[in-house]
């Protein structure tokens, strides 16, 4: 019996730095946010309050870059339009792939196959990605926008 109770605890001590530990990512890398609970992250205060709500007092709080975690997922936010353009522009190739956000990633066999619903910006990668935004970037040149916003 007390080998079960001492297994046990040691089982939810060491999950319990396992937690803590995946939790100290964002403070380690300098990143400032909210402190995260032990079992939902920022989630929590996510649901509770209005995202937008969070998102405001963070930013007034924390400054330009926010770090919080979804779940254990860390995620950083930035408002520095100057960093999001360095971000954007010259470190691209650091920050290519984003978060698949709608659900699980799509099957390969899909992506092999060319399926519609697979070829699309928010669900391509690497190398992939690069092609078809690059097929699609000389559309959307400023001149071609004003033309579509006049109706022309």
């Amino acid at each position: 019996m007390w080998m079960f109770i001492l297994l046990a605890v040691g089982v939810v001590a060491l999950w319990l730095l396992y937690r803590k530990r995946s939790f100290s990512f964002l403070r380690e890398h300098g990143i400032p946010g909210p402190e995260p609970s032990l079992l939902f992250g920022n989630m929590l205060e996510l649901v509770t309050k209005t995202p937008i709500k969070c998102l405001d007092e963070w930013f007034q709080k924390y400054g330009k870059i926010v770090g919080y975690y979804l779940g254990t997922r860390p995620v950083v936010l930035i408002t520095d339009v100057d960093l999001l353009k360095r971000i954007q522009v010259s470190d691209f190739p650091k920050f290519m792939n984003r978060p698949n956000l709608r659900g699980p990633p799509p099957d390969k066999n899909a992506i092999k196959k060319k399926l519609p619903f697979t070829q699309n910006l928010l669900q391509l990668r690497d190398k992939r990605w690069k092609e078809i935004r690059s097929i699609i970037t000389p559309s959307f040149t400023g001149s071609k926008m004003k033309q579509f916003a006049d109706g022309s």
